[in-house]
């Protein structure tokens, strides 16, 4: 019997693949598992070769992108594990993190979902969780005074809460989950082609009183976006049409108005603050985006 079924979904990833792939050959022991790769028809099609460099692997090699929320329930399918460990492509192990997470999900069967402390590469701390999207969240994001001190209060509580604590929802970029609870959801939303589906999941997870949790004691090193920072602007376009689609689905007609509007506002006020300052080809394309953002919380029909 599988007792974790590992899912990597890929986008044009194909050496940081291999990493994570061989970072999993040198540190799993002591339980039973699988590996998939589900490949979202990148375009460099080196990642074929993959296939046969990790024969003890799945791989699923798809025809069309759908998203990574469609390509993890993918995964998903095609794996019989009790638990799933669902990475990202830009992450890698340093330890038998997934015997870890098992050996304390067994221990904590009234947790659905872990996440593990994210790192960089030179050890420093990254972000591993976050509160539900609202406003104070927006003015953090958008305005840098109060980015940092987001950061350093989300910090402070890693540090000096318990070895597990509970928060709203954990980054996509590693979640452990009961198998029979992603199901009980039908796994991720694939409304989502990306950013906010592991919000979506969380949210409907603690609707069902569901805990979820992250593990001090666990680590994962996580490269950061390396696709998506290629492209920051256009990242930043699709978080916040992601972020719509939440509020649209999720939040009554009082709240979705206040997030609708109280984003209008920031994103408008940010522009203007832009504008006030020495003008160059990105800040120009960055005001462009924040434009382009407004337009679509205005004309909210159009989000699908």
């Amino acid at each position: 019997m599988i007792d974790v079924s590992i899912i990597v979904v890929n986008y044009n990833l194909t050496n940081e693949v291999r990493n994570l792939l061989n970072s999993i050959k040198k540190y799993v022991r002591d339980i039973n598992f699988e590996v998939i790769v589900i490949d979202n028809n990148s375009q460099e099609r080196d990642i074929e070769g993959l296939v046969y460099e990790f024969p003890e692997f799945k791989f699923e090699l798809l025809n069309t992108n759908y998203g990574f929320g469609h390509g993890n329930n993918v995964g998903v399918k095609k794996t019989s594990g009790k638990y799933l460990l669902l990475l990202n492509p830009d992450t890698y192990l340093i330890n038998n993190l997934p015997s870890n997470l098992y050996n304390f999900a067994i221990k904590h069967p009234e947790i659905a979902v872990i996440g593990p402390l994210l790192i960089y590469e030179d050890g420093g701390l990254q972000t591993s969780f976050a509160k539900f999207p609202n406003l104070r969240q927006e003015i953090s994001l958008l305005f840098r005074p109060f980015k940092l001190i987001s950061r350093l209060f989300l910090k402070l509580k890693m540090r000096f809460s318990g070895v597990c604590f509970d928060v709203d929802f954990i980054f996509g970029s590693c979640m452990f989950i009961r198998r029979e609870v992603f199901d009980s959801v039908n796994g991720f939303d694939e409304d989502y082609f990306l950013f906010t589906e592991e919000t979506d999941l969380c949210y409907r997870l603690k609707k069902e009183n569901y805990k979820i949790c992250l593990y001090k004691k666990a680590e994962l090193v996580h490269l950061k976006s390396k696709i998506t920072d290629r492209e920051p602007l256009k990242r930043f376009k699709q978080t916040y049409k992601s972020k719509m689609l939440f509020f649209k689905k999720h939040y009554g007609k009082i709240r979705f108005n206040l997030m609708k509007y109280g984003t209008i506002f920031l994103l408008s006020l940010r522009k203007w603050i832009d504008k006030t300052k020495h003008q160059t080809g990105e800040s120009q394309h960055r005001q462009k985006i924040y434009s382009e953002i407004i337009n679509l919380y205005s004309k909210t029909n159009k989000i699908k």
